[in-house]
C-alpha cells in the first residue's frame, strides 16, 4: 500500500469487538497466529453469558448431526437468527437438509452476524480458500451463541 500512496496513509488496529461476545474472542487468538497475524485479537466488551460449544459426530451422521444442532438453536433463539457456516463442499447438501437456515461458507459469511451459529466442520473451514482467515471470519459471525460440529473418523 505505501508504494501506492506514499505517506498519505495511516495504520489502524482493530482494538475492539462489539459484535462477538468474549467467550468467543477467547477462542481466536490461535487462529489469527495461525493465519499469520500478528495482532493481538480485538478486546470484546461484552460477555454473552455461553461459552462456546463442541459435538462430535462421523461424516455419515452429519447431515442428522446437523439438523439436530440447528434445532435446538432455533428453540433457544426463538424469534432470533441462526447461521450454519461450512467448508464450500459441504454447503449444497446441508442447504437441503436445512431448508429455510442459511448455509454459507466463510467468504460468504464475511460481514454478516446471527444470534447463534453453528460451524460445520471447523478444520475443513481452515482448509478452505481463505484458510485461517476463513475460520476467523467463521468464528466471528454470532454474537450470543457459537456451536461446533466436528468431524471425527
Amino acid at each position: 500500500m505505501q508504494a501506492a500512496l506514499g505517506d498519505r496513509w495511516t495504520a489502524a488496529e482493530l482494538t475492539v469487538c462489539y459484535r462477538t461476545p468474549r467467550e468467543v474472542m477467547e477462542l481466536t487468538e490461535p487462529v489469527l497466529r495461525r493465519a499469520g497475524s500478528h495482532n493481538a485479537p480485538p478486546r470484546a466488551v461484552r460477555s454473552a453469558g455461553i461459552a462456546p460449544w463442541v459435538l462430535t459426530t462421523t461424516p455419515a451422521c452429519l447431515a442428522g448431526a446437523v439438523a439436530e444442532a440447528v434445532r435446538q438453536l432455533e428453540h433457544r433463539w426463538h424469534g432470533g437468527t441462526v447461521g450454519v457456516i461450512a467448508p464450500a463442499d459441504r454447503v449444497a447438501g446441508l442447504r437441503a437438509v436445512l431448508g429455510d437456515v442459511p448455509v454459507l461458507t466463510a467468504s460468504q459469511s464475511k460481514g454478516l452476524e446471527w444470534d447463534a451459529v453453528l460451524l460445520v466442520d471447523p478444520p475443513g473451514i481452515a482448509a478452505g480458500p481463505r484458510g485461517w482467515n476463513g475460520l476467523y471470519v467463521a468464528l466471528t459471525r454470532c454474537t450470543q451463541e457459537l456451536g461446533q460440529l466436528v468431524l471425527t473418523s
